[in-house]
């Protein structure tokens, strides 16, 4: 029967419904202009476009990756007519038909459902409450078995991209709601386990002594005592200490994996010890399968680091470590394969003007918001920063912290600029950068009419949350990000605005590394000409194509001159 079932078209399933007598016109009309958008977006024939939920989730996943740039209202539409067609043909009985009215929830669930104290619980548990109360399983009863019939009836029901994590977020939801006073005769249930495999220790595995020592090397790191006799000149930021921590977790992993004791790696100084760090770069090489690695690199020279300022070895001790860490072989600095092919992306004028319409399209949207929230926040920060990247490519790091007053300074009537002081730039050179005049209107907006409404005041961040307090580096990352690949159809790195803003310099201007330097705020010309000079190549082929055809040109017009002098002999 499955396999029937997922041999089914929706074109067969849209004729199937137009032979019926009582067919209402106007649904018909959406069902057809629904699959012809469908068809359209993901570039299949109706069909070859799946009748059934799991199918037709890979092509909307496949929609999305494509790039389409597409609202998620009308995805949201078109999601809900193909559903409609599966439930009227027969395909998705389970599923509320259209027109239907819901019968009332017993009174167990309604009561259930009117004490969550949260919109975020009632949201999360909207679904699961409605399936228990058809199935006739009241609160008390619903355990292990009975969640996994609703996630069984969710993957076989929905379009919902990622229910995986849907299903996650139900059983938390759940879980939290058991916690409360008049919910103590229900049990919670198990979390279903994430995709994606925990691959390194927790430091809460780690022996107690190895974690006081990561301790005090966190509180060292941060300059926490100033006046400390091992102080450190100069505080990590936080990202780098999180960085590092990660590498020594990675470390004691793959010791363990290489049949060292865990008990035996007391503390960081045997961690970095002559044999065990041996064992670690020769256990990480294998990993790799003996491919140059940054991520190795980077690695051993965080445990270098930490034998030679922190921990204070001997002269001899750390030259050991020094030369082994440098013995790890690495790939040269310079632009990746994988970004160079990114950016390259960027010579289909189609993929230009997905650029620039993105942030338009998405300020349209936040403006016809009629009850603006913070994901109408979300919104307008992702198309103010699509908007800006491209013509001030600022590291992630000072995006995420740029605040009004601070940094952006807005005059309506002058020049509006936006400034990165040397003490906040990695180079250590100040920053100054004009404001493009459809930017500082976006700016204007944000600040004065969309984000006081939905915060209360006037932002002092431009990334800010619905409290009005910065938002963290990698949610501002995971927003832009997900806005590019909507409208975009590919991933893409924020940094690699900066790779782009150097490629359209050098585009039009060849050889000119020291406007790039300057626009990119490196601290020295090698570093420009380290990353960029290889894409000389691709321009003087160029050149050389417009010499060669003038080259042609000339011997062409000779070759005519000389056949009209013989002819007038």
């Amino acid at each position: 029967m499955q396999n029937k079932v997922s041999s089914r078209s929706l074109a067969d399933l849209l004729r199937k419904i137009e032979r019926t007598p009582d067919t209402n016109r106007r649904q018909l009309r959406e069902r057809r202009a629904a699959i012809r958008r469908l068809s359209k977006w993901s570039g299949l024939p109706p069909s070859q476009i799946p009748a059934s939920p799991q199918g037709l989730r890979a092509v909307f996943d496949r929609v999305h990756r494509s790039g389409a740039g597409v609202r998620p209202h009308t995805i949201a539409n078109v999601k809900y007519c193909c559903l409609d067609l599966l439930t009227e043909s027969g395909i998705n009985p389970s599923m509320r038909r259209r027109g239907q009215r819901p019968n009332p929830i017993h009174e167990e669930w309604s009561t259930y459902y009117q004490r969550l104290p949260t919109k975020y619980l009632k949201v999360c548990l909207t679904r699961l409450v409605h399936y228990f109360d058809t199935t006739n399983i009241l609160p008390p009863s619903v355990d292990d078995a009975a969640f996994l019939r609703f996630a069984s009836h969710v993957e076989e029901t929905s379009l919902q991209a990622n229910f995986p994590r849907m299903i996650r977020d139900a059983a938390r939801a759940w879980n939290e709601a058991t916690r409360l006073p008049e919910n103590v005769l229900l049990q919670p249930v198990t979390v279903p386990a994430s995709q994606r495999a925990r691959k390194l220790l927790a430091t809460e595995d780690l022996l107690l002594s190895l974690q006081r020592d990561i301790t005090a090397f966190e509180e060292w790191a941060a300059g926490s005592d100033i006046f400390s006799q091992n102080a450190r000149k100069r505080q990590l930021s936080r990202p780098t200490c999180r960085k590092i921590i990660q590498d020594i977790r990675r470390a004691v992993t793959l010791a363990v994996q290489a049949g060292v004791s865990l008990q035996t790696i007391s503390d960081l100084r045997s961690l970095v010890s002559a044999d065990n760090f041996t064992i670690i770069l020769r256990q990480a090489h294998a990993e790799k399968k003996g491919k140059p690695s940054a991520y190795n690199f980077q690695m051993a020279l965080s445990l270098m680091v930490i034998g030679r300022d922190f921990l204070k070895l001997d002269a001899e001790h750390v030259a050991r470590l020094k030369e082994l860490t440098y013995t790890v072989p690495r790939p040269p600095q310079r632009i990746t394969n994988k970004n160079t092919q990114l950016i390259m992306r960027f010579d289909d004028p189609q993929v230009v003007r997905k650029l620039v319409e993105a942030p338009k399209d998405l300020w349209k949207l936040v403006r016809v918001t009629d009850r603006p929230n913070r994901w109408t926040l979300a919104k307008a920060q992702a198309a103010i920063a699509l908007a800006m990247l491209p013509v001030i490519p600022l590291r992630l790091g000072n995006l995420t912290a740029l605040a009004f007053d601070e940094h952006i300074f807005v005059r309506p009537k002058g020049y509006s600029t936006l400034t990165i002081p040397s003490d906040e730039n990695k180079s250590g050179t100040a920053l100054a950068f004009d404001i493009p005049p459809d930017l500082v209107a976006m700016l204007t907006e944000y600040r004065e009419i969309l984000a006081p409404k939905i915060i209360g005041h006037r932002p002092r961040y431009l990334f800010c949350r619905d409290d009005g307090e910065l938002k963290n580096f990698a949610t501002v990352r995971s927003l832009i990000q997900g806005y590019i690949r909507r409208y975009l159809g590919f991933h893409m790195n924020p940094h690699a605005f900066r790779h782009l803003a150097a490629k359209i310099t050098l585009d039009q201007d060849p050889g000119a590394h020291g406007q790039v330097q300057q626009f990119l705020g490196h601290k020295n010309m090698q570093t420009t000409e380290k990353y960029y000079v290889n894409w000389d190549t691709k321009r003087a082929q160029r050149k050389h194509i417009e010499n060669l055809e003038k080259a042609l040109a000339d011997a062409q017009g000779c070759r005519r001159s000389a056949g009209k002098r013989k002819d007038v002999q």
